[in-house]
C-alpha cells in the first residue's frame, strides 16, 4: 500500500473519532494525528456534506439495512463492516471508498 492509503486511513480513523467532539476534547485528537482542530473540522464537514453527494456514497448507502445515518459519517461504516478487529474495518471501508481516489469519481 502506498501513502495515499495510509493518510486516507489516518484521515478515516481521525474523522471517526471526532464525531460528537467539542472544541475542547478535539485537542488532544488533533495533537495525536498532528493536525490542526481546523483540519479535522474541515475533513468532517467533507465527509457530511461533498461525500454524501458523490456516487460511491449513492451506491453504497443502498447496501446497508438499516440505512447509514449520513451525519454518523465516517464512523458508522466502520461499525457496518461486521469485522472483529478495527484494522479490517478500515481496510474494508478503504476498498469501498477506492473509487473516490480515481479522477472520474468523486471528484
Amino acid at each position: 500500500m502506498g501513502r495515499r492509503v495510509y493518510w486516507g486511513a489516518t484521515v478515516l480513523l481521525a474523522t471517526a473519532l471526532c464525531h460528537g467532539l467539542t472544541l475542547r476534547r478535539s485537542h488532544p485528537l488533533s495533537q495525536h494525528f498532528g493536525v490542526p482542530v481546523q483540519t479535522l473540522q474541515r475533513w468532517r464537514q467533507w465527509w457530511l456534506t461533498e461525500f454524501t453527494t458523490t456516487p460511491v456514497w449513492q451506491t453504497l448507502r443502498g447496501r446497508f439495512i438499516p440505512p447509514v445515518a449520513a451525519h454518523s459519517l465516517p464512523g458508522e461504516l466502520l461499525q457496518r463492516t461486521q469485522t472483529p478487529l478495527l484494522q479490517d474495518s478500515m481496510t474494508q471501508v478503504m476498498r469501498w471508498l477506492a473509487p473516490l481516489s480515481t479522477l472520474t469519481e468523486g471528484r
